[in-house]
């Protein structure tokens, strides 16, 4: 993955119900550029995340650039059915947020693929699917949400997950390493003198980093004691939605 540096990103914050309510101006004057947005957590039983639309209201209010995510909670066995139904659901939700049919984010939309052992149902959880499968899952839900959107879709996780939890990880022909990345890895585990987050999967650089898992929520103007904090090449990186 590119070597860090600091003076060269842009700092965002990925913001859910667990923040509280928040304070967009206080993030945009501390020196962030743009916040991400949960839609979905692992519940997609009710309206999603309850804080999503008045969170996306707010954030754009103070000039920051504004994106979504959607965490994926597959069924199993395999249902590519399922894929499209929480695309869909992932779509209507955006839409709900932003007011406009045609408004899909200012950032690339992101679906969010981690270990969900202990947050969903028994016989649902993502490690219970083949590899194979669980990429089928994936492209679905990708063609899904982009032949209806017409804007792009990237893909959340980490190294550790994808590496060690599904079992030793994917070939270099993963086909969906041409989905932008927004990487799950934080530097307190790093040992002393690495200056980057690992290459796993196919993929060799990032669009987002989430370097973090632990930042000072309240002086990010979060009423939590914590929220996770990124690093964005450019903002015209992440934006590049189609």
């Amino acid at each position: 993955m590119q070597t860090f540096d600091s003076s060269k990103h842009l700092i965002g914050l990925d913001i859910s119900q667990y923040q509280g309510t928040v304070n967009f101006k206080k993030i945009k004057e501390n020196g962030a550029s743009w916040v991400i947005c949960r839609t979905y957590g692992t519940d997609h039983r009710g309206n999603g995340d309850t804080r999503f639309e008045q969170n996306v209201k707010n954030a754009r209010a103070a000039g920051l650039k504004v994106g979504t995510y959607y965490f994926a909670t597959p069924k199993v066995p395999l249902d590519l059915q399922d894929a499209r139904n929480q695309a869909q659901q992932f779509i209507d939700k955006i839409i709900f947020g932003t007011g406009n049919g045609n408004d899909f984010g200012d950032l690339i939309p992101m679906l969010d693929i981690e270990d969900d052992t202990g947050h969903v149902g028994e016989g649902q959880s993502i490690r219970l699917l083949k590899v194979s499968e669980l990429i089928q899952w994936i492209l679905e839900f990708r063609r899904y949400f982009e032949d209806a959107t017409q804007t792009r879709l990237g893909i959340y996780c980490s190294s550790f997950f994808w590496n060690e939890q599904m079992r030793n990880g994917l070939p270099t022909a993963n086909p969906i390493k041409d989905m932008p990345l927004w990487i799950a890895e934080y530097t307190k585990y790093w040992p002393d003198g690495k200056k980057s987050p690992n290459n796993f999967g196919g993929w060799t650089s990032w669009h987002i980093w989430q370097h973090r898992e632990d930042g000072d929520g309240r002086y990010w103007g979060c009423e939590s004691e914590k929220v996770d904090l990124n690093y964005s090449l450019s903002l015209e990186a992440i934006c590049e939605k189609n």
